[in-house]
């Protein structure tokens, strides 16, 4: 008699639990009929009052009992005890659990995939900007075919001039990865991308610094991604904390003007003829000269204008010396004294001229140097 009635007894049981569960065909999930549940999950948002529709392998689906809605909680983000509550089992969270791991690792190797092709997209972009910015028209007599390129002499037209001349003027340059056989006299007119500075020996046994541009577009890419930043790389540190010493001082109160032709570039300083005589700006001033001596001031970002200085001079120091070649001018640029330059001229005469650095730092670690005997 009591077998009998525990059986009775489950089987009600069994009814009632069907009347809120049905298993649905295949064992993928489970279908709810009427179940009305209130939950957490564990963000800590509740669901009141919902109606559950059906456990698949990832999560549990409901629908508001209130207005039109629903959606589906992942059992990952679902309360054990709850989950079991409602006969999903352990092994199932497990699985969906490390279901969900391998989705979130497959959709974050795809945002950085997107990423890493959008940043590769503007690089690219950023590139062919550069790249466009190199490109010139390169043409003239060919002087000279060498195993580095043509040496040819060009001839440009500046609207604007140089120090405010306008004309035309000779420019000398190599050319190189051109697709034609030259020789000495041709006359050639190609699109090139400039390639940095090329330095040789002239028949009088000078060296020269001439622009170099290229015809392969393929080198002028490899040019950019290897050319190193122009300008100076030093800090203002230095400045800051020696702006009161005496050699600060010094350097200061002995500051120029320079500013003229390139003669010669001689490794990273350049050998300049300076014209910066300003002995006339002191007399009184027309208005179109007021105006000009207003702008000077402006560049220099000075009030009061330093002396000029007139002569050969070798220049050091200076910012934009990456693009600089022989014949080139220097703007108008405060310079700061650091001792003497003697180098050999084309007749072998030995010269001597006056060094100045355009970076007031390295003339105050000199003047410290010089001081100290070191």
């Amino acid at each position: 008699m009591i077998a009998l009635k525990d059986l009775i007894m489950k089987g009600i049981l069994a009814l009632l639990f069907l009347g809120f569960v049905g298993v649905a065909p295949g064992q993928d999930g489970i279908t709810f009929t009427n179940k009305l549940v209130t939950f957490t999950n564990l963000q800590r948002q509740v669901f009141r009052d919902v109606r559950l529709v059906r456990a698949d392998a990832d999560g549990i689906m409901y629908r508001e009992t209130v207005g039109v809605g629903g959606g589906l909680v992942c059992y990952t983000n679902l309360p054990v005890a709850f989950l079991e509550s409602l006969g999903i089992f352990r092994n199932q969270i497990a699985v969906a659990k490390e279901r969900a791991g391998r989705q979130a690792a497959a959709d974050a190797a795809y945002r950085l995939s997107v990423q890493q092709h959008a940043q590769e997209e503007m690089a690219s972009r950023a590139l062919v900007e550069k790249l466009a910015t190199l490109e010139t028209g390169v043409g003239g007599e060919v002087l000279e075919v060498t195993p580095d390129g043509a040496l040819i002499a060009g001839s440009w037209h500046l609207p604007h001039g140089i120090m405010g001349e306008p004309g035309s003027y000779q420019e000398m340059q190599l050319l190189s990865d051109y697709q034609m056989k030259l020789i000495d006299g041709n006359e050639v007119s190609l699109k090139a991308y400039y390639m940095g500075l090329y330095t040789y020996v002239d028949v009088k046994g000078g060296t020269r610094t001439v622009r170099h541009y290229t015809c392969d577009a393929a080198k002028a890419v490899a040019y950019l991604n290897g050319h190193p930043p122009q300008g100076r790389t030093r800090a203002g540190q230095y400045e800051k904390q020696n702006a009161g010493t005496i050699a600060g001082k010094r350097v200061e109160q002995a500051k120029v003007v320079i500013g003229g032709r390139v003669l010669q570039r001689i490794g990273d300083s350049l050998l300049v003829d300076s014209k910066m005589d300003l002995s006339n700006w002191t007399k009184p001033l027309t208005p179109g000269e007021e105006t000009a001596l207003a702008d000077l001031k402006a560049r220099l970002k000075v009030q009061k204008l330093p002396p000029g200085f007139t002569g050969l001079c070798l220049l050091t120091e200076y910012s934009a010396v990456e693009s600089i070649a022989d014949n080139d001018e220097v703007d108008a640029t405060i310079v700061y004294p650091t001792g003497t330059y003697q180098y050999t001229a084309v007749n072998r005469a030995t010269k001597t001229v006056r060094r100045f650095t355009a970076d007031k730092n390295a003339a105050i670690r000199a003047d410290e140097s010089q001081r100290l005997g070191q």
